[in-house]
């Protein structure tokens, strides 16, 4: 796999993963910490890739994806 296109992957397991993250929200699950945690795990990775490039875009997805890490480890704590 070519750096962009490890890039590609990971932004879209991280899109996943915040979706499955608002589905447990809206749900209340019992299971949300262990979401939350793969969310965590998932946009730190996403944000780690994206700050390789000077795209503007990967720029903004990886501010956005560490803006969440640090949403979902407050959410985390507060559980």
């Amino acid at each position: 796999m070519t750096g962009m296109e490890v890039c590609v992957k990971n932004c879209e397991m991280c899109i996943q993963a915040c979706k499955n993250c608002i589905v447990a929200c809206k749900i209340d699950s019992p299971d949300l910490k262990g979401i939350l945690e793969e969310c965590i795990s998932a946009c730190k990775n996403c944000a780690e890739e994206c700050e390789k490039y000077d795209h503007d875009h990967c720029q903004v997805c990886a501010q956005a994806c560490s803006e969440c890490v640090e949403v979902c480890e407050d959410l985390v704590e507060s559980l």
